[in-house]
């Protein structure tokens, strides 16, 4: 059974303050750049005013995007060709930062990008692995120059964030308690259920499953014993507590409109067939503002780091000049990258920074 973070609301209530930020802004945004339709010599993709990005190296780039965050090209097709236009894209904006960072000085030593690489490897692979990350690097065909390239560029962006946002103005109490007051009803701990699933590879399975549930059999004895789903069943079936947006569809449904005790599926999601049960319900619970005031302001920090990182990204791109080979030209060159690995990249670390 598949279980989804909790949308903004919820996560406001259960007291996450990260997640009340606006969207994170990713390199991607407020893509002005002006572009034109010029021949380029041959095996350029893209060029941003002086710099050109060759076929080589835009692959490159692609195949390190893979290597650090699984971001990777469809096999073919039209898909395959608008990820690549909008993977230029995504280059073509990311090099604009960069040469922003680099005028007001930013400058990353290969050492930070090695420790930073290292953390990677022992958050991804554990101790000891760095011959699988460097076995993954020739699956993919990255280097580790790549990445240690694309690790600084990462950190490099954190450092401008933090230069272009540093001036914003705190928000105060009373810029929290207008919020609250333009929507309390959104501030509550949202209901929640306490569900036991079971997953199974077919229709008839699960239907087999309910009926020896109805006849009594323990819904826990048969979750470990049948169960596909590993996370769940050696804790009899165990989910937890989870709220409705946390669930997937059709499961969530079935889930919240069967009462306290009671069986309901089977429901098909992408993890298999499911059977399901009620253990406990946990109604919504309003907030005070006092319980929510921290989480406000931090969301309202966001927004106003966001709108000042806007501007200053707009006023950059606008005086870009930046051109594409035709076989790269995105569909919408001004527009927001729509599959954006150097967005992906940035975003990850306007959040670290937040």
């Amino acid at each position: 059974m598949n279980v989804r973070g909790l949308g903004w609301a919820q996560r406001v209530a259960l007291g996450i303050a990260a997640t009340l930020l606006l969207p994170v802004v990713t390199v991607g945004l407020l893509v002005l750049v002006v572009t034109r339709l010029t021949d380029l010599p041959e095996g350029v993709a893209l060029r941003v005013g002086h710099t050109d990005v060759s076929e080589q190296e835009l692959r490159q780039r692609m195949d390190a995007f893979e290597a650090l965050y699984g971001i990777k090209a469809p096999s073919g097709g039209p898909v395959r060709d608008g990820f690549i236009r909008e993977s230029a894209k995504a280059v073509a904006v990311s090099i604009v930062i960069d040469q922003a960072a680099k005028q007001r000085g930013i400058v990353i030593s290969d050492e930070a990008a090695r420790d930073a690489v290292d953390q990677l490897i022992a958050r991804k692979f554990g101790p000891g692995g760095h011959d699988a990350f460097v076995t993954l690097l020739g699956e993919v065909g990255a280097s580790m120059r790549n990445v240690l390239d694309e690790i600084k560029r990462q950190q490099s962006f954190n450092q401008l964030v933090s230069q272009v946002t540093g001036g914003v103005s705190e928000p105060t109490e009373a810029d929290a308690r207008a919020l609250y007051r333009a929507d309390p009803t959104a501030m509550a701990l949202p209901a929640q259920r306490r569900l036991t699933n079971i997953v199974v590879s077919s229709e008839s399975d699960a239907q087999m499953v309910l009926r020896r549930a109805r006849l009594g059999t323990d819904f826990g004895t048969l979750a470990k014993a049948l169960s596909l789903d590993r996370a769940s069943r050696d804790a009899a079936g165990d989910l937890g507590y989870v709220t409705r947006e946390q669930l997937e569809d059709p499961y969530g449904q079935a889930a919240f409109a069967a009462p306290a005790g009671a069986l309901f599926g089977p429901v098909r999601t992408k993890s298999g067939w499911n059977v399901g049960k009620v253990a406990e319900i946990r109604p919504e619970i309003p907030l005070a503002f006092e319980q929510v005031q921290e989480q406000l302001r931090d969301g309202l920090r966001g927004e106003r780091q966001t709108k000042a990182w806007n501007d200053w990204l707009g006023r950059q791109l606008r005086e870009a000049d930046v051109t594409y080979a035709d076989n790269y030209r995105p569909v919408d060159p001004d527009g927001a990258p729509t599959l954006s690995p150097a967005g992906a990249a940035a975003a990850g670390q306007l959040a670290e920074h937040r």
